[in-house]
């Protein structure tokens, strides 16, 4: 009997979907919803984001300052390789966009043990000097401006942005219009179109995409998604005129910010199964003991025993089993189930029946605490999906959108009799 790879994967097939109209509505305005917003408005097609809150990139989009952090890895994973096609594909954006609160100042990834540094060298070598270098604990000290006692990478075209200024910046667009305090109740389709009944009135699209973090679960459609939420608390505190110093973003277990407007960002907490919003003074500390042991200098130069805590904030990243995003169009989840029943007991068999999807229904989410890398490529993803236009970039390899399709893991589960 053929091997299965040798016939396709037709529950990754496309979506049949079309829409003259070149109209679409996304829910959702943080990085995933205006990053998808902007790529389709840029391919022709009128865009609105329901936001349901005041303000674009209200909750996990909206930290301070977000580092554009590529974690790796040396067997050319998936997850590694869609990150670099995303790291490369946000910094080209960076520079095209008009964004003050954006600073290209290179990031340090420490070496925080031998494993990683025996991995942070295997890149080293497959990798060019203009994407990332490996150094001694000397070199990065004389890059980062403060002394720093471990070996690692220096990726010296990254650097930090603050989310909500480049939602704003990817929104500001003649065909993006956006509807804030709007939050979603229900989707349901209706006479080959969307009716979208939300805290602002109804609204009618052909095409419409969920980006809402967690949130995107919660609507029928797309209950069968498995994400997690993590929550997650960064630390603001005053600069001080040795902590200035600080030129480049250095992350280990942990991170810090060179300072902006008088304070430095510290980051970031990783709390399973807490859903509480408060600011807490015990995960201050976590993020300030993460600064103590990975990069001491930095701790004594914010203040030491005497750190100035200014702020701080809490947003809950959007994970998946896999850690790769979820991205692409959604499936009547029973309906496929059904049609692919039969790999319960064969995963071989040479199956060619399409998947049976919402017309017009697409999700971007999962993005965790990357979004500055994986949100802006997978705007391109979809838009590249939803029009069929590749003309705006470099398409991804089918590989790749297989491991981002929303029912990876219903095939998954099923071929191990999981549903």
């Amino acid at each position: 009997m053929p091997d299965i790879k040798q016939l396709g994967k037709p529950w990754f097939s496309q979506a049949d979907h079309r829409n003259p109209e070149k109209s679409a509505i996304v829910i959702g305005g943080g990085l995933a919803g205006c990053s998808t917003a902007y790529s389709l408005a840029k391919r022709g097609w009128q865009v609105t984001i329901l936001e349901q809150h005041e303000a674009l990139a209200s909750e996990a989009s909206g930290n301070p300052q977000g580092v554009l952090y590529a974690k790796l890895s040396a067997d050319n994973t998936p997850l590694s390789q869609f990150i670099l096609h995303g790291y490369h594909y946000s910094i080209d954006l960076l520079k095209q966009l008009n964004i003050q609160d954006w600073q290209q100042c290179g990031v340090v990834q420490l070496a925080v043990n031998d494993k990683t540094n025996q991995r942070y060298q295997a890149l080293d070598a497959q990798h060019p000097d203009d994407l990332l270098q490996y150094m001694n604990a000397q070199q990065l000290s004389e890059i980062a401006g403060l002394d720093i006692h471990h070996s690692g990478l220096f990726f010296p075209a990254a650097g930090w942005v603050h989310p909500p200024a480049l939602c704003r910046a990817l929104v500001d667009h003649s065909t993006i219009k956006t509807v804030k305090n709007s939050l979603v109740n229900e989707i349901s389709p209706e006479n080959n179109e969307w009716v979208i009944k939300s805290d602002s009135g109804e609204f009618r699209s052909k095409t419409i995409i969920i980006a809402q973090g967690t949130a995107s679960s919660r609507f029928n459609q797309l209950r069968y998604l498995p994400l997690k939420s993590i929550r997650g608390q960064i630390t603001r505190v005053k600069a001080t005129h040795q902590s200035q110093k600080l030129s480049t973003c250095v992350c280990g277990e942990g991170y810090i910010a060179p300072a902006i407007k008088g304070e430095h960002t510290l980051g970031a907490t990783f709390h399973f199964n807490d859903a509480s919003l408060a600011i807490r003074d015990q995960d201050h500390q976590e993020n300030l003991n993460m600064q103590q042991q990975w990069f001491p200098t930095s701790y004594d130069a914010i203040g030491g025993d005497h750190i100035e805590i200014t702020g701080g904030r809490t947003g809950f990243r959007c994970t998946t089993p896999d850690y790769l995003p979820i991205v692409g169009p959604v499936v009547h989840h029973q309906s496929f189930l059904d049609t692919y029943a039969p790999l319960r007991k064969n995963s071989k068999l040479p199956l060619t029946d399409k998947p049976d999807y919402f017309d017009g229904l697409y999700v971007t989410t999962g993005h965790g605490s990357r979004g500055m890398i994986s949100c802006p490529i997978s705007g391109e993803i979809l838009a590249d999906m939803i029009t069929g236009d590749e003309s705006y970039t470099n398409p991804l390899p089918a590989t790749l959108k297989e491991a981002l399709h929303p029912s990876r893991f219903l095939i998954r589960d099923l071929i191990k009799n999981k549903q």
